[in-house]
């Protein structure tokens, strides 16, 4: 397949120029020009007009930007699904992960697939849990990395390949270490420390909390774990943590307890729409990052 015009348009869309257009897609300036004049009269109508040194697309231009992205994603899911049956191609895989996961997963993802398929470009999403489903259910991810929550991601809509089981852990500073006990009754009426709504982690927070009947004093929501760990050293409340975070942060102040919450161990996975077979690559890439989680 090929798309160089609506790759050509997508460009001058993103860069907003002719030249830094033409300068990305390696042909000159007047060449550009000259494509998206003699393409604009074949159509009989404009796709951009110049506002303020600027290059914006018409009412014609966004519907040609929406229609000719679509078909960009579907050429490289198209060398996604081919590229096992071919000695090389083309491609982009994107992945869509939660930042705290970043600075582990990517150049470790990255360096695997330089190794192993060098003709796939790999792209990261970093995002909210919201965020990374929308993503995948509008094509904008192939697949994402997450925890297994049923009503979320229904498999009826979804495969996933498990990766690593995380467990739960409270997490109190020195000065309150007595509160570290079986009987979490004694953490009623505090302050707690917990992510967004938006985020997974909450969701296994929410309900630690509820099967142990706490009814936090106040909660104060953090999306980074890093804070929510120095706000917890600084006796600021108390947190909740999975497992496979500790290992990211040396916070000193602070004291892990694993709960015994029936809820203290969610399933990380790798999620995707479903697709049969799956792919080579992917299996490698769920078995590899099974060897870093």
């Amino acid at each position: 397949m090929h798309l160089k015009e609506q790759i050509y348009v997508l460009e001058i869309y993103r860069q907003q120029s002719l030249s830094k257009a033409a300068k990305n897609l390696h042909i000159s300036q007047p060449a550009l020009s000259n494509y998206l004049n003699h393409l604009e009269q074949t159509l009989g109508i404009a796709l951009f007009v110049r506002e303020k040194r600027r290059l914006v697309p018409t009412e014609a231009g966004k519907i040609y930007i929406d229609i000719a992205a679509k078909m960009v994603r579907l050429q490289e899911k198209f060398y996604l699904r081919l590229n096992p049956l071919l000695p090389s191609s083309p491609c982009v895989l994107r992945i869509g992960l939660q930042r705290i996961r970043g600075a582990n997963m990517i150049p470790k993802i990255l360096q695997f697939y330089s190794e192993k398929y060098p003709e796939i470009r790999v792209e990261f999403l970093k995002g909210s849990l919201w965020e990374l489903l929308n993503a995948l259910e509008s094509d904008n991810l192939d697949i994402l990395f997450g925890y297994q929550i049923p009503s979320i991601y229904p498999s009826s809509l979804y495969t996933s390949y498990p990766i690593a089981k995380d467990k739960l852990h409270l997490v109190v500073s020195e000065k309150h270490k007595e509160l570290i006990t079986p009987d979490f009754s004694r953490l009623d009426g505090k302050t707690f420390i917990l992510h967004p709504p938006t985020h997974s982690e909450r969701f296994s927070e929410d309900r630690f909390l509820k099967e142990h009947h706490i009814v936090p004093d106040r909660i104060i929501e953090e999306d980074t774990m890093e804070v929510i760990l120095r706000m917890t050293a600084m006796d600021m409340g108390i947190s909740l943590i999975m497992d496979s975070y500790t290992k990211y942060f040396q916070t000193p102040g602070i004291c892990y307890y694993p709960t015994e919450s029936r809820f203290k161990s969610l399933n990380f996975c790798m999620f995707m729409k479903k697709q049969t077979p799956l792919p080579k690559y992917l299996k490698e890439l769920a078995a590899f990052v099974k060897t870093i989680f």
